[in-house]
Order: C-alpha cells, then structure tokens, then sequence
C-alpha cells in the first residue's frame, strides 16, 4: 500500500469563496478518491491563510480586528468542502496553535544552520500578490495580475539563504527525475532552478505590519523578529514540496485525528467511486501532491484564480 499526500491551495480569507476556490477543492478530492480506490493510504488537506495584506485590508474596511474578522470568515471556508462534497481529512488555519508551533520550531532550525541574516531591501510590493516585483514584471507600471501600482517599501528585513540550495536542488533533480510530475512541469522546475535562485525576503513586517495585525505575536530571535507570514505563506509550502519525511495519514501537525479540524472519509460507495484510469498531476489544478511507494508530484502550491 501506498501513502499519498494532496493538498488544496490554502485560501485567502479576505473574501468569501468563489467558483475558483470551488474548483481546486472539487480538482483534489477527485485525485484523492482516485488514490483511495486503488488502495492508497491517503490524507487530503485543505484550510485558509490568515495573514496576509489583504486580509488586514479586508477586515479594516469592515472596521473589524483582522482576528476577529478572520474568525468570522473562516466558517465559509469550513463549508466550502462540503457544500462541493470533498471528504477532507483536516482543516488547517495558520492561526492553529499547532501550526504556530511549528512555524516556530522550523524557523528556529534554520535561523540556527546560518539560513537566515539580516539586510536593508528596497523593492516594489503588490499587496494582491502578496511578493515584491521587479520593474520588468510590470506592465505599463501596474501588475499584470490585478492591475494596480505596486507599493515602493524600504526596510530592514531577514533573508532566507535558498541561493545556496540551488546546486542540492539540481542534484536532487538529476537523481530523481520523477520527483515532480507531468514531466513539463519537472522541466519548468527544474529550469527556474537552473536560472539561479535568489535570497528570499522573510518579513518582518510589511505594510501592514503583519504579525501584530494579523493577531499573532511573532517570535524573538537574539537578532530581532520575523513575522509568521514567512512559513505561513511560504515555507510550510517548500516543505511539503521539497521535504521527503512521510507522514502517516493520522499524525496531524500541531494536534491529532481527533481534533475539531479533522474529518475522516465517509465509509461506503459515495467515498469511493468509479474514476478514470491513470494516475500524475492533475495540470492546472493548483493542487500539491506528494506519494510514498510511487511518484511524488505537484503542479503548484498555490495558484491565483
């Protein structure tokens, strides 16, 4: 028997969800019933990010504390796998305490193996994307995604140092040529990876000063801080990705199968049903999956819809 792993994209909660959201649930849950019916030990997850710009935008235009108004939102998202008849295995929030800890235990170690340092960025920030943009990016000025003027940010800031896993990353591809898959996309990675990688920004702040905002106290370094968004929104996603512990379906981060996020299958035909044949990525979808016992892959962690 094999062990797979999917996961939804984890939602934004500056509004409700919409038939995007709707359609990378329902993408998942049919690879995951797919798996199931061929005998796989299987753990399908889903949930929402709650710290990001343009949630503590969305809750002070409705004059709400952004915990408060993530609290209240968050119940949509609970009924969205249901209202589309996914059978989920858990619901995670990046305000779970389970998953503060976590964050904080990850970020720890590589604050501790020299990941991380300290420097002075300037750069273009467009709240929608959630990530800085280069001039070259940028059509006419605006972002070519949701056609509005990035915001010019300077700042001291914390580094993460993925420049120097550049070489490990295309070692790991030269010897697992299946470790993402459809094959295009293995090639996409694998390119991206070859262009050269850059130091990554881990927040501190941003412009809205994110962990204070968001209702989450960030954690102290003897340096200073670093805001929670860098693994919320960033880190937990590389780890499923590119990390090749396997968990067992049960052993929920941050908490148990017994937990108020969890959600077992339902037994019988309904979790089960008749599904194409063949197996790999589901293009487009915006689902990350990983398997133990056969091929991992993922089209993408995230995708904007």
């Amino acid at each position: 028997m094999s062990r797979f792993y999917i996961t939804t994209p984890i939602y934004y909660v500056n509004s409700t969800p919409h038939i995007g959201h709707a359609y990378t649930t329902i993408a998942a849950d049919i690879f995951v019933r797919h798996r199931r019916q061929r005998g796989d030990e299987t753990f399908f997850l889903t949930g929402v990010d709650e710290h990001a710009s343009k949630v503590w935008r969305a809750a002070q235009e409705l004059g709400q504390d952004p915990k408060e108004y993530a609290d209240e939102i968050v119940e949509a998202w609970r009924e969205l796998p249901e209202r589309v008849g996914a059978e989920i295995d858990f619901f995670i929030r990046t305000s779970d305490e389970g998953h503060k800890a976590f964050v904080r235990d990850f970020l720890q170690r590589i604050y501790d193996n020299g990941d991380v340092y300290q420097d002075v960025y300037a750069g273009l920030y467009c709240v929608g994307c959630e990530a800085f943009k280069s001039e070259d990016e940028l059509v006419d000025g605006l972002c070519p995604d949701h056609l509005i003027p990035p915001e010019y940010i300077e700042e001291t800031n914390y580094f993460f140092r993925l420049s120097a896993y550049q070489d490990r990353l295309l070692d790991l591809y030269a010897e697992r040529p299946d470790f993402v898959l459809p094959r295009f996309r293995y090639n996409e990675a694998r390119s991206f990876i070859a262009g050269g990688l850059h130091d990554r920004v881990a927040p501190t702040a941003g412009p809205a000063d994110l962990a204070h905002a968001c209702g989450v106290e960030p954690h102290l370094y003897p340096r200073g801080h670093i805001s929670l968004l860098f693994l919320c929104r960033a880190l937990r996603r590389d780890l499923e990705l590119f990390t090749r512990e396997q968990r067992s379906p049960i052993e929920v981060p941050g908490g148990s199968a017994s937990g108020a996020n969890y959600r077992r299958p339902a037994a019988g035909p309904s979790a089960r049903p008749t599904s194409a044949s063949g197996s790999g990525g589901l293009p487009g979808s915006g689902c990350a999956s990983r398997s133990e016992g056969a091929a991992p892959g993922a089209d993408s962690a995230r995708t904007s819809l």
